[in-house]
């Protein structure tokens, strides 16, 4: 009598352990495979019609967190899904240099309040040159989503001087932060589709038999509306050079100058401070490697390939394989400011 009891309790218990690993939608969005790494939080964690995700300064941030965002510096501020920093003139009628950043996680001021684009306004702020550091960079994205959000931004700011993007790696199949066949649409997005085609909410939001209860209501729920993604695309390097004259096309019809960095990788050991012996980290190299070479190979005359820039000079310039330790953000941020004066003839504010 007990097992008759007992029997269906025990395999409601195994379906729901079985179902455990199979089922994404009964985490919060970001932890799933592929992005659990980058996205752990709900920092990340507000939406963004067009771009997937943004970030959320009003969010409860984790420990990490709480020690990287930009705390040093006090003229900040979030807003819109951009950070400033601002070094204001001193004198009435003098107007600040206005520069707009974009990039993924190795530019993200989110999580690393001593990254580059936090370094080059304090070496203009040392200069006493007046601006205003616009960063719009997110972790994980690519330069689809970099390309959208300066067409529909732009045109909100005011007396832009320049646009810096900085990217490279997000946009190589390689990483977690592209969709296969169709590198405009982020696995964020991909994911949030396939939630909002398939079950009900009210299925998936109950605590009791996640698991158990949302393959259930996939079974017999009539909700199915189908997604269309676009065509099939596979020349990413081609992807990304459209992106990156896309963007310089869009900044020259609002006659703003406009600059492309291709993201520095550590490809020797040498360059990081850590060292990986995993294969599957060791492979990420050589997956990249095709990408990186087409693209040199075509990069427009106004790219910068800043590489040599941290493989040379015997200094630590990586954390990992592609986010800059303090010595590369800093080197990063002087080069760039150099040419940033050079173009934009910036001379120091000495009334």
């Amino acid at each position: 009598m007990l097992f008759v009891f007992l029997a269906p309790v025990i395999v409601i218990c195994l379906c729901e352990v079985a179902s455990f690993s199979l089922n994404q939608e009964t985490y919060p969005l970001f932890y799933f495979k592929g992005l659990e790494n980058e996205l752990p939080s709900d920092l990340y964690g507000k939406l963004d019609p067009l771009l997937g995700y943004t970030f959320n300064r009003k969010a409860k941030m984790t420990s990490f967190e709480r020690k990287h965002h930009p705390t040093l510096e006090k003229n900040w501020e979030s807003k819109d899904g951009y950070i400033y920093f601002h070094h204001p003139a001193r004198d009435v009628g003098v107007r600040a240099v206005k520069i707009l950043i974009y990039g993924g996680s190795a530019t993200d001021s989110n999580i690393f309040h001593g990254n580059w684009p936090y370094f080059l306004h304090e070496d203009l702020k040392e200069k006493d040159i007046p601006h205003t550091i616009i960063n719009g960079a997110v972790s994980g994205y690519s330069s689809n989503q970099e390309m959208i959000k300066l067409q529909r931004d732009i045109s909100s700011f005011r007396d832009i001087a320049m646009v810096i993007a900085f990217n490279g790696i997000n946009d190589t199949l390689a990483n977690e932060d592209i969709t296969k066949n169709h590198p405009w649409v982020h696995p964020y997005q991909e994911l949030l589709y396939k939630k909002l085609s398939g079950s009900p909410s009210r299925f998936v939001s109950s605590t009791f038999l996640p698991n158990l209860r949302s393959r259930i209501s996939k079974m017999f729920t009539s909700m199915k509306i189908e997604i269309s993604y676009g065509p099939v695309f596979t020349d990413y390097e081609d992807r990304y050079l459209f992106n990156i004259k896309t963007m310089k096309a869009i900044c020259d019809l609002k006659g703003v100058r406009f600059l492309h960095v291709l993201q520095p990788i550590a490809w020797e050991e040498k360059q990081r401070e850590k060292n990986f012996t995993d294969n599957r980290e060791l492979s990420f190299l050589s997956n990249i490697r095709p990408f990186y070479t087409k693209v040199r190979q075509n990069l427009p005359e106004y790219s910068f390939d800043l590489d040599s820039l941290l493989r040379d000079g015997g200094e630590i310039g990586f954390v990992d394989f592609v986010h800059l330790s303090e010595v590369g953000n800093k080197k990063i941020a002087k080069e760039l400011n150099i040419e940033i004066k050079k173009r934009l003839e910036l001379k120091r504010y000495d009334n």
